[in-house]
């Protein structure tokens, strides 16, 4: 029955009446008169990522130069954002380095320091490397057809090379086809994190390059990827490396340095690493409901630390976050876990020639622990953690190590949930990777380690969920 005039005590009037009958295009009336909400939902506020990579594109471009203050008021309105997704893309921002974000204090753009653009550099370097290596093999008719265009549109001349690196053509339109190609997340969440600062150095310092040289690489990659010559494309990049490092820290270390607030742990990092320890230890099972309510009165905190704590564990891929859902644990399949211990393996690949180079004898030393250990009868993922956390601190490159805890979380999560792990690495593999170290042959010491983070998905069992 439809309500009347008395069932409406706040109007005090009757309800309009029905729409009348909307013809449809096709002639026929709606049914009931009524037009159907649409079901393609619409969002009318700027999408989370559009806001994050907006802020970032104006920091890479200097739009928004080092030290600049991020007062919120103004990117509020400079960006026409909610707030709390503008918070969000903040804390994203800063967990890349783009921004310093000091408790109590302003948030401001930060600085292109020397030392992370040097780090960053080395661990852009493997990535690379370890891309093209994989990649090269896998590339399709469509894929040879980008890099060609590339190539002659890029890479035409020295003007146009050193715009492809200052609008960063370069990182999508070459490296990134073979990043596509292979399709691992693992390895895209490594490049999340490490090509804003990438990206910034070659929007703001491309006229400090050698166009010419670059080119000369450039296409030398290109030329040794259409025809699967990986170790041709490799030898290029190597090169073309060479040419951007050098280059990019002199620039880099001739600007003044803006002085910025020193960082001190934020309420929502300790909530994040509380979930995350709980999460690692067991504590929090695999597909848990993580909801809020429960968080914040486990925590005693207020809903919007637990919600930027959950979207940073998020970042690390131990939470699933949808919207209008709440989060939960994440689950880890075979192939996930396959696919992060090979991102994995790449930086302690890195780590291990760091350290070798830095402290031969050192880095000798961990591995012979790593032995002792098997030795003693430890097993073999008990002997490889001791042997990466002692390699890990011979290593002078804080952005490596800060990259191989993020990496290593989710690793260490899907150990804990599957016994089935331990049995596909092979002990031998640490036992002759100490005995190349002995040697001096790092390269054969770092195929040892590839060896010994490669397993196979179809020996592994499917994490249980939480009931």
């Amino acid at each position: 029955m439809r309500p009347t005039a008395a069932t409406c005590p706040r109007t005090r009037a009757p309800y309009p009446p029905l729409v009348p009958l909307v013809p449809h295009s096709s002639g026929k009336s709606l049914l009931n008169g009524i037009v159907p909400i649409p079901s393609t939902r619409v969002d009318l506020t700027p999408h989370r990522d559009e806001l994050y990579d907006r802020i970032l594109d104006a920091i890479v471009t200097g739009e928004l130069p080092p030290g600049a203050r991020l007062a919120e008021p103004e990117m509020l309105t400079r960006f026409d954002a909610p707030r709390a997704a503008l918070r969000e893309a903040m804390h994203r921002l800063a967990a890349v380095g783009m921004v310093d974000v000091a408790p109590r204090q302003s948030t401001q753009v930060a600085p292109i320091e020397p030392d992370r653009v040097q780090g960053t550099f080395a661990v852009v370097h493997a990535v690379v490397a370890q891309g093209i290596a994989e990649g090269t093999p896998l590339l399709t008719d469509e894929d040879r057809a980008r890099l060609t265009a590339y190539s002659l549109t890029a890479l035409a001349d020295e003007v146009s090379t050193r715009e492809a690196i200052r609008t960063n053509a370069v990182v999508s339109e070459l490296y990134g086809v073979f990043f596509e190609r292979i399709a691992n997340p693992e390895y895209d969440r490594l490049r999340g994190w490490l090509n804003p600062t990438l990206l910034r150095v070659n929007a703001q310092f491309a006229d400090e390059f050698d166009a010419a040289a670059s080119r000369r690489h450039q296409r030398a990659v290109v030329a040794g990827a259409l025809v699967g010559d990986t170790t041709a494309a490799l030898e290029a990049w190597e090169a073309n490396a060479t040419v951007h490092l050098p280059a990019a820290l002199a620039r880099v270390r001739g600007d003044e340095p803006v002085p910025v607030a020193a960082p001190s742990p934020l309420i929502r990092d300790r909530a994040a690493e509380l979930v995350q320890r709980s999460i690692l230890d067991g504590t929090l099972v695999p597909g848990e409901i993580l909801h809020e309510s429960a968080l914040m009165e486990w925590m005693n905190i207020s809903r919007t630390p637990v919600r930027e704590a959950l979207a940073r564990l998020a970042a690390l891929g131990l939470v699933e976050q949808a919207y209008h859902r709440p989060a939960r644990v994440a689950t880890l399949d075979p192939l996930a876990f396959q696919q992060a211990m090979r991102a994995t393996g790449l930086l302690r690949r890195l780590a291990l020639r760091e350290g070798f180079a830095q402290d031969p004898g050192g880095t000798t030393a961990a591995v012979a622990e790593a032995v002792t250990e098997l030795d003693r009868g430890a097993s073999v993922v008990e002997a490889a953690t001791t042997m990466a956390a002692r390699v890990e601190v011979l290593t002078s490159n804080a952005v490596l190590v800060e990259l191989i805890a993020r990496s290593t979380a989710r690793v260490r999560w899907y150990i804990l949930h599957d016994p089935a792990v331990s049995a596909t690495l092979n002990a031998a593999l640490i036992r002759d990777l100490h005995a190349a170290l002995v040697a001096g042959d790092v390269d054969r010491a770092d195929a040892l380690v590839d060896q010994l983070y490669t397993v196979d998905a179809n020996a592994l069992t499917q994490p249980q969920e939480s009931a």
